[in-house]
């Protein structure tokens, strides 16, 4: 087996990415569902035996690679089912097999994810409109009594969102990039509903324990749920919209 030394991360040039590409390869080898694929990628360079790029698999790497990813990227944004906003991902995240395109696309947004049975996402783009999330609105989510149904536990995270579709959390002035069911000093409604101001600026009323900060400019929210009950995995629970509840400052 060739020996494949640290490859130290820098930017997103194509060597780079085929030289960490094929380390992984090499300290974890691929289950033998792969080989099909793999003999296919021998011809650019990809294999965990593989040695350094020749002068043509260079050439062709340098020439396609950020094409390729703005392909994937534009894709990932429609790999999904869209309702009242939000996006859920299809049943096999998490387990992909073969299904090498979905993989991508989720590796794109958030690097990995878990199978369903242990917790499901949603990820709102939009308000219930269809418009994009921005910061320099006010909203709400208002999350009924009992849900989202889940044996374990929920949150709903807030992540500014950059050009090219990477997610990160924002500074704010109380360090609260999540708000959930163990979040301290909730306020619900009298039938036990939950109301979630998503706003920049802190509520001046008993709605500061229900407040989860926003970024400035477009933000993306993602709702998990761990051990989620059936209705969640079936389709019968979707998360309301988030509300619009006032216009540009």
């Amino acid at each position: 087996p060739v020996r494949i030394g640290l490859v130290a991360p820098r930017s997103s040039d194509a060597e780079t990415f085929v030289a960490v590409v094929n380390q992984v390869l090499h300290d974890n080898p691929p289950p033998p569902r792969d080989a099909p694929l793999l003999e296919k990628l021998k011809s650019v360079g990809i294999g965990p035996n593989a040695g350094p790029l020749t002068p043509g698999q260079r050439k062709q790497w340098h020439g396609h690679i950020a094409a390729a990813r703005a392909r994937l990227l534009s894709a990932s944004k429609h790999f999904a089912t869209r309702i009242l906003g939000w996006e859920y991902p299809p049943a096999d995240i998490g387990d992909f097999g073969t299904d090498y395109r979905a993989r991508a696309e989720t590796a794109l947004r958030g690097i990995g994810a878990n199978i369903p049975s242990e917790m499901t996402y949603a990820v709102a783009f939009a308000d219930e409109s269809g418009a994009n999330l921005n910061g320099g609105l006010d909203y709400r989510l208002h999350l009924p009594a009992g849900t989202p149904p889940a044996h374990g536990f929920w949150s709903i995270s807030i992540y500014e969102a950059s050009k090219d579709g990477r997610l990160f959390f924002g500074k704010n002035p109380i360090q609260r990039y999540s708000i959930g069911d163990r979040t301290k000093g909730l306020v619900r409604n009298s039938d036990g509903s939950l109301d979630i101001s998503i706003q920049k600026a802190r509520p001046g009323d008993r709605r500061a324990g229900n407040w989860l900060p926003i970024p400035a400019d477009d933000f993306v929210l993602i709702a998990r749920a761990y051990i989620p009950q059936p209705e969640m995995l079936d389709g019968r629970f979707h998360y309301p919209g988030v509300e619009l509840v006032s216009h540009p400052r």
